[in-house]
Formats: C-alpha cells, sequence, structure tokens
C-alpha cells in the first residue's frame, strides 16, 4: 500500500527544500521508505558497530 506525504502550509515545504544536499538527500531516502511502508513500519537498517571505537 503507498502512503501520501503532504505538508500542512507551503512554508514547511520550502524549508524542507531549502535543507542542505546531504540532509535532503536523507530526508528523501526517509519519505521514500514511509510512502511505501508507512511512518509506523520503516525499515530500519541494520546498526553498525565500529570496532575501533571500543
Amino acid at each position: 500500500m503507498d502512503y501520501t506525504i503532504t505538508y500542512y502550509s507551503e512554508a514547511v515545504e520550502d524549508d524542507v527544500l531549502a535543507l542542505p544536499a546531504g540532509l535532503l538527500a536523507r530526508y528523501f531516502s526517509l519519505t521514500d521508505r514511509m510512502a511505501t511502508a508507512g511512518a509506523n513500519r520503516i525499515p530500519r537498517r541494520s546498526a553498525v558497530v565500529c570496532l575501533s571505537c571500543v
């Protein structure tokens, strides 16, 4: 089932689209997953363990 993401005002949408390129790419990746799976069933990535940090 596909979902639709809507913004309650154009100002909010403009602010989102004005994010820096890196954040905007992550935002689009997240909202693509939300549109496909729904906000409560977003597929999560597995955790990355930093072995040099331990």
